[in-house]
C-alpha cells in the first residue's frame, strides 16, 4: 500500500492533514526572519532611533534562534515534539500579541527575543513528529511530503520582504507581529487535531540536566552576546566586550571537552573537518544574503524614496529567483557546481550592486538584485545536501541546528557589518561600500570552494544510495546480539592515520569515537583489545590493481584517539583479513578467546574478511554495525545486509556497553 492510500477512509500518514500544520511551523522562523527587511526604517522613523540601532531587531532574532533552535530540539526528543509543537506556537502567538503593543525599541528586542524561543521550537519539533510518524508506520517519509515541509521554509524566507512591505504599507509596521497572532493560532488548532499525540513521558528534572547541557547553553549564548554587543559598536568599539567574548569562547571549548554530549560538540568539529568547513562556508554566504535582505530594503527606503511596500516589490524578482533555483539545486547532480554557481551570480551581483545608484531605473535595480536570489535558493539546498552526507546518521538533528546556528551567526554578522557601514541613514556610498565588502567575501569563497577537496561527490539527489543509519539493525536474516561469552576479544580493524583520512561513506571521527568507547569498556572488563594496522597488500595481480607505491611515515601509525594500552596486542597485516601471516590465532586461544567483537574500517574489506577469517577458525563473531564505515555504500550496505548474517551477530556501540556494564553487576 502507497503512502497515498488509506484504511476504511482514515487519513493517509503522510497527508494534507498531517503536513499542513507542519508545514505551516515551518514558515514561522524564516517568515519573521525576512519579514522584518522592509519595515526597519518605518520601526526606526516611529520610535525616533538610527537605522543602526534597529540592527539589534535582526541580531537578536538569530542570537535566541541560535541558541534555541537545537535545544528546543532536545526538549522535543526528550519531551515529546507534539507537546514543544504547541507550546511552541503558543508562545509566537504572545510574541505576536505584545509587538503590537509594543512602543520602545527594548520591548521591540524582548518581543523578537520571545518570537525567536517560539518559533525555533517549531521546525525541529516538526522534523521529529516526521520521524516518530514514520517510525509509527514502519517506512520512511515520502519525498514529496519532505519537500513540502523545506520548501514551506525556503519560500515563506525569500517571501518575506515582500509581505512585511505590503503589510507596513497597509497597516503600519506593527502588523509584522501581529500577524503571527492568528498564523500561529491557526496552526495550533490545526495542530491539536490533525497530528498524533506524543507517547507518554515521565522525563525528571535530573534526566533533562543529564541530557541538555544548560550550562554549555549559558556559556554559548554569554559568548554570543559578548561578540554581538562588540560587533554592534564598533563606533568606538568596547574592547571589554571582545575580552570577554574571548574569555567565554575558552570556557565553551573546555567544557564541550569535558562533557560527554556537550550543546556545542568541539570534538566532532575538529575531528570531522569536511563539515566543518560546510559551516564556515554556509556562514559567510549567509553575511552576504543577509546584508542583502536588511541592508538593500533598507537602501531602498531611505535612499531611493520608496516605501515600504514598493520596496517589498522590487524584491520579488529576487524571491522568485530564490524559489526556482532552490528546486533547481535539488536537481543537480553534484554540489559544487550549485555552490560555484551561487557565488558567482552573487559576485555579479555585487558589481551590479556597485553601479546602481538612487536615480537608477527601478527595473535595473530590481534585476540587479535578483542575481542574489541564487545564493538564496540553490546554496540553502546544496548546503542541507552536503549537511546531510557530512554528519553521521544519528546525529543529523544536531548537525541540523549546528547548521542554523552557523547561519544566525552569519545573520548576526551582517547585521553588524550593516550597522557599522551605514551608521544612522542607508546612503549610496553605503551601498557601494557594502557591495565592496561582500564581492571580496564572494570572489574569496568563490577560489576556496573550487580547490575544496571535503565537499562531497555524491549529490543530493544520491543521498538516498547512503545507508538510512549505520544504527539501525540490519535488515535481513542476521541475529541481534544474544549474549557475550565469558571471554571475548575486541579487533579494531585498521583505524590507522592513512586509512581514516580517506573520503568515507560515514565520518571516520565516529567510528574512531565508537571504537575507543569500546576499547575503553574491554580494558575495564580485562578483557583483550586487539588494535590492528595494515602495511602491504597481497602480491597476486588484479583488475582493480593495487598500490604498491611508497607512502607517508605515518601511513601506518593507529590513531592516538584509540588511546593504545601497554596491555593491547598490536597486529599488523599484509592481507586484508587479520589473521591471515599473523600470529592473531594462536594470541586468541591462549588467552581462552572464543568470541571476538568487530570496527573499524572498511566494512567490506578488513572487516568482512576478518570476520570470515573468525568464523572459519570457529570463533563467534560480533559485528558493531555503527563502529564500522566504508569508502563505498553499496559496498557497506551488502556486507551488513548480506554477508554478516551469515557470519554472525550485529550489534550497536550502545547496545554491547549495556551488555558489558550488565555483565560486571
Amino acid at each position: 500500500m502507497s503512502n497515498h492510500e488509506t484504511n476504511h477512509g482514515s487519513p493517509a500518514p503522510f497527508g494534507f492533514r498531517f503536513i499542513a500544520p507542519l508545514a505551516l511551523g515551518a514558515m514561522l522562523n524564516p517568515i519573521n526572519s525576512t519579514m522584518l527587511s522592509t519595515a526597519l526604517v518605518p520601526i526606526a522613523d516611529s520610535l525616533h532611533v538610527g537605522i543602526a540601532r534597529t540592527g539589534w531587531l535582526i541580531a537578536v532574532l538569530y542570537l535566541t534562534s541560535a541558541i534555541a533552535q537545537p535545544t528546543m530540539g532536545r526538549l522535543a526528543d526528550l519531551l515529546g515534539p507534539r507537546r514543544i509543537y504547541l507550546v511552541s506556537l503558543g508562545l509566537v502567538a504572545v510574541a505576536g500579541g505584545l509587538g503590537g503593543a509594543a512602543s520602545s525599541l527594548i520591548g521591540l528586542v524582548l518581543v523578537r527575543i520571545l518570537l525567536g524561543i517560539g518559533t525555533s521550537g517549531a521546525y525541529p519539533a516538526a522534523m521529529k513528529i516526521f520521524r516518530v510518524q514514520a517510525d509509527r508506520i514502519g517506512c520512511e517519509p515520502p519525498r514529496v511530503a519532505m519537500g513540502v515541509l523545506s520548501l514551506a521554509s525556503l519560500s515563506s524566507a525569500a517571501v518575506g520582504p515582500l509581505l512585511g512591505g505590503v503589510l507596513t504599507g497597509v497597516f503600519g509596521w506593527r502588523s509584522i507581529f501581529t500577524v503571527n497572532v492568528g498564523l500561529a493560532l491557526l496552526t495550533l488548532i490545526l495542530a491539536l487535531f490533525w497530528v498524533p499525540k506524543d507517547q507518554p513521558r515521565r522525563e525528571s528534572l535530573v534526566r533533562l540536566s543529564e541530557e541538555v547541557d544548560f550550562m554549555g547553553i549559558a556559556i554559548f549564548a554569554a559568548f554570543l552576546l559578548s561578540l554581538m554587543t562588540f560587533l554592534m559598536n564598533l563606533r568606538p568599539p568596547v574592547w571589554l566586550a571582545l575580552l570577554g567574548a574571548a574569555a567565554f569562547g575558552a570556557a565553551l571549548i573546555a567544557h564541550s571537552l569535558r562533557r560527554r554530549q556537550p550543546f556545542i560538540d568541539v570534538r566532532m568539529l575538529a575531528l570531522n573537518r569536511p563539515l566543518t568547513v560546510t559551516y564556515l562556508r554556509l556562514g559567510s554566504i549567509m553575511v552576504i544574503v543577509y546584508s542583502i535582505l536588511y541592508g538593500f530594503a533598507q537602501w531602498l527606503e531611505g535612499s531611493a524614496g520608496l516605501t515600504s511596500a514598493k520596496a517589498g516589490l522590487v524584491t520579488l524578482p529576487m524571491s522568485a529567483v530564490a524559489t526556482v533555483s532552490s528546486m533547481m539545486g535539488v536537481r543537480t547532480k553534484g554540489l559544487r557546481a550549485p555552490f560555484l554557481v551561487s557565488m558567482g551570480t552573487g559576485l555579479i551581483g555585487c558589481v551590479c550592486l556597485f553601479l546602481i545608484g538612487s536615480t537608477t531605473s527601478i527595473w535595473l535595480i530590481a534585476g540587479a538584485v535578483a542575481f542574489f536570489g541564487v545564493p538564496m535558493g540553490m546554496f540553502s539546498t546544496a548546503t542541507q545536501a552536503a549537511v546531510f552526507i557530512q554528519a553521521p546518521p544519528e546525529e543529523i538533528g544536531t548537525a541540523a541546528g549546528l547548521q542554523r546556528t552557523a547561519q544566525y551567526i552569519g545573520a548576526i554578522s551582517a547585521a553588524s557589518l550593516l550597522a557599522f557601514i551605514y551608521g544612522r541613514s542607508a546612503t549610496d556610498h553605503g551601498l557601494h561600500v557594502l557591495a565592496v565588502v561582500m564581492g571580496i567575501i564572494s570572489a574569496v569563497l568563490l577560489v576556496a570552494t573550487f580547490f575544496d577537496r571535503t565537499i562531497p561527490l555524491m549529490s543530493s539527489a544520491a543521498v538516498s544510495t547512503t545507508p538510512k543509519s549505520v544504527t539501525t539493525q540490519p535488515k535481513g536474516k542476521n541475529m541481534s546480539l544474544t549474549k557475550l561469552d565469558d571471554t571475548c576479544a575486541l579487533l579494531v580493524i585498521d583505524l590507522q592515520k592513512g586509512i581514516v583520512d580517506l573520503p568515507t561513506v560515514h565520518p571516520a571521527y565516529e567510528i574512531v569515537d565508537r571504537s575507543a568507547q569500546l576499547a575503553r569498556a574491554f580494558r575495564e572488563q580485562g578483557m583483550p583489545v586487539v588494535l590492528v594496522n595494515v602495511a602491504g597488500v597481497a602480491p597476486g595481480r588484479a583488475d582493480a590493481g593495487s598500490s604498491r607505491s611508497s607512502l607517508p611515515a605515518d601511513w601506518t601509525e593507529l590513531v592516538p584517539e584509540l588511546e593504545q594500552h601497554p596491555d593491547d596486542h598490536i597486529v599488523t597485516k599484509q592481507r586484508w583479513g587479520a589473521f591471515s601471516g599473523t600470529t592473531l590465532d594462536r594470541y586468541l586461544r591462549e588467552r581462552g578467546v572464543t568470541q571476538i567483537v568487530l570496527t573499524g574500517i572498511a566494512t567490506s574489506i578488513g572487516v568482512e574478511s576478518t570476520a570470515r577469517n573468525a568464523y572459519d577458525h570457529g570463533y563467534n563473531v560480533t559485528l558493531v554495525v555503527d563502529a564500522m564505515t566504508d569508502l563505498h555504500a553499496d559496498a557497506h550496505r551488502h556486507s551488513v545486509e548480506k554477508i554478516f548474517p551469515r557470519l554472525g551477530e550485529s550489534t550497536t556501540t550502545e547496545h554491547l556497553l549495556r551488555l558489558l556494564e550488565a555483565s560486571v553487576s
